[in-house]
């Protein structure tokens, strides 16, 4: 446990104290752990002057009013040391903000200990002989008891702690956060992150990527500034704003510098939707959205319109243009970020296009004091997709042409009839008896390798992701098949990735593995559905060393190994079928031959 200065009150009530009665320059202590009556003497004690020397001290407590104990004396004016009452307080309180001590009436510098479930820490009194602290620290839920003790007595004060589930409710607002910028490069260093309508007055953790890296203290209104310092490695990442009653996620991307292969050039149109006004959650509106990829690559005539919120402005409401960003060269397949004003305002343009000419990202306009307003988006551009490299195309086996009957000679006429034959033979009885299915002739079950040590299997990243890790600034970096059945292979191309890269690939919803891949020369890596995923909507998505590479959507549909299985093959009993039907049809035709023969010699 720990202890730090006690700064402000946080919504606590004293409403009963313990009092501690001496004489003036008595020595007391505080301690935490269990009701301690208060023993002590005062014979080294020099009384003032005036006060019998004789005087008894004596313990007196349990009184309604909450007193633990007090030294009396004869002096009317004897000095009153107290703990003030604490408040129920939730676990999390207590290890994040700490468990309130105030206690007054200690000597100039007196040497405390403070004792709190068992655990003693040693305090000094202020200039004013006072304790006022907040001493933090793991405390389970439950009555427990804080303990102050000096060389001349203690004091006790019962408190509480109360579970956190059954401490907090559910937050009744949805949190509001906004990362500023969205998508970075290697080169930046910081995000500047604000979150509205969290829980008012509450301690919030900090959570990078599942670690927490701080804790921090909304404001009444359950507002929160936080800025977090890299370097970050490329890819996505989630930094979370975590309290027992409500949650934030607040998912930023990372991306490498330089310019790589332009974006498909030409007209692109879609849908802005506007969730956010005035720093506000707004209701659903959606506008028509515009612009240009040009030949260099370059996205210009940006066009678009947005809700304007504002009490603090002239008019307070109403629908405004937003046009631009000035033109600026983009990487196809990469996150991109572009920042400018238009004198008025702060705007930035994030998203992401991608070779088949699809599009999406986010809009932030900042208007100052007024709070800012922000916008998703989609759109499509009327360019020819270039798919991205895909296996080499299995060419098509030529037909083998059906062989072509040999005429079979006219028999000679027949010197003599001979007896009339006999049925034909069962063809089963040329065949010889059906071999047993264990008698060999079939290969058997190749006997089980022996039980061997599991080799541990190494994933990238080494521990298993969380699906929301998969940002949507990300989508559509990679590229994987529409569809796929499982038990089948695909091929997943790495927008941009760099050839010998090592990438992990992996199949969500529920996280499995589909293994370790090097990125080919035509920037691709094959992986293979588990036969027993399940059929409908899932997610593919790579990882490298440096973090999320990017995801896309697949759709797993029947048509598998399980269906193929229905089928017989041609080597096994369909095979046998077609011989056997093959064996009946001469041995008619011979036999219709024979007649025919027969015929044309009796005639």
């Amino acid at each position: 446990m720990s202890t730090r200065p006690r700064t402000r009150q946080r919504a606590r009530t004293w409403r009963r104290r313990a009092t501690l009665s001496t004489a003036v320059g008595a020595t007391v202590a505080l301690v935490a752990g269990g009701a301690i009556a208060v023993a002590a003497t005062a014979d080294d004690v020099a009384p003032p002057a005036g006060m019998d020397d004789t005087a008894a001290v004596q313990t007196v407590g349990g009184e309604d009013d909450g007193a633990l104990g007090s030294f009396d004396t004869s002096d009317a004016s004897a000095a009153e040391y107290e703990i003030a009452e604490i408040a129920p307080i939730s676990e999390w309180e207590v290890a994040r903000t700490g468990l309130p001590i105030v206690a007054p009436g200690f000597e100039r510098y007196e040497e405390v200990t403070i004792t709190a479930a068992g655990e003693p820490l040693a305090e000094t009194a202020d200039d004013f002989g006072e304790l006022e602290l907040l001493r933090t620290g793991q405390i389970g839920a439950g009555d427990h008891t804080v303990t102050l003790s000096t060389n001349a007595g203690s004091v006790s004060r019962d408190f509480t702690v109360v579970a956190d589930d059954e401490f907090y409710s559910a937050h009744p607002e949805t949190p509001l956060p906004l990362a500023f910028p969205e998508v970075l490069t290697e080169a930046d260093d910081s995000i500047d992150v604000r979150v509205h309508d969290h829980v008012g007055d509450a301690a919030i953790d900090v959570v990078l990527d599942g670690a927490r890296i701080d804790t921090v203290y909304t404001e009444r209104e359950g507002y929160v500034g936080y800025n977090v310092t890299g370097p970050f490695a490329t890819g996505g990442h989630v930094l979370e704003f975590v309290h027992p009653s409500a949650s934030v996620e607040v998912p930023f991307v990372v991306v490498s510098g330089g310019q790589g292969e332009f974006a498909p050039a030409g007209e692109y149109t879609g849908v802005a939707t506007q969730t956010v006004a005035g720093s506000s959650w707004l209701t659903q509106r959606q506008y028509p959205l515009s612009f240009v990829v040009d030949e260099s690559g370059r996205i210009t005539d940006l066009e678009t319109e947005y809700q304007w919120v504002c009490w603090l402005g002239s008019p307070p409401t109403g629908e405004l243009d937003l046009s631009g960003p000035p033109a600026t060269a983009i990487t196809v397949d990469r996150p991109f970020a572009i920042h400018w004003n238009d004198g008025v305002d702060d705007h930035s343009l994030y998203g992401t296009v991608r070779t088949d000419g699809s599009a999406s990202g986010s809009i932030v306009v900042d208007d100052g004091s007024c709070g800012y307003s922000r916008l998703t988006w989609v759109a499509q551009g009327d360019v020819e997709g270039e798919p991205g490299p895909g296996p080499d195309p299995t060419p098509d086996p030529e037909p083998t042409p059906d062989p072509e009957p040999e005429p079979t000679p006219d028999p000679g006429p027949t010197p003599s009839p001979g007896p009339e034959p006999g049925p034909s033979p069962d063809p089963g009885d040329d065949a010889g008896p059906s071999p047993d299915p264990g008698s060999g002739s079939e290969p058997g079950p190749s006997p089980a390798p022996g039980a061997g040590p599991t080799p541990e299997v190494t994933t990238i990243p080494a521990t298993t992701p969380e699906a929301t890790a998969l940002v949507s600034a990300l989508e559509g970096s990679i590229t994987a098949p529409a569809t796929a059945v499982p038990g089948g292979s695909i091929t997943v191309t790495m927008h941009g990735a760099t050839p010998g890269t090592t990438v992990g690939l992996w199949l969500f919803s529920d996280p499995v593995y589909l293994g370790t891949q090097t990125v080919s020369a035509n920037e691709s890596v094959t992986g293979t559905i588990p036969a027993d995923a399940a059929l409908g909507e899932h997610r593919i998505a790579a990882w490298s060393a440096d973090g999320l590479l990017g995801w896309a959507s697949i759709t797993l549909v029947g048509g598998g190994a399980e269906d193929a299985g229905a089928a017989l093959p041609a080597t096994g009993l369909g095979g046998m079928l077609w011989t056997a039907v093959g064996a009946v049809l001469l041995l008619a035709l011979g036999a219709l031959l024979l007649a025919s023969a027969r015929r044309r010699g009796a005639e």
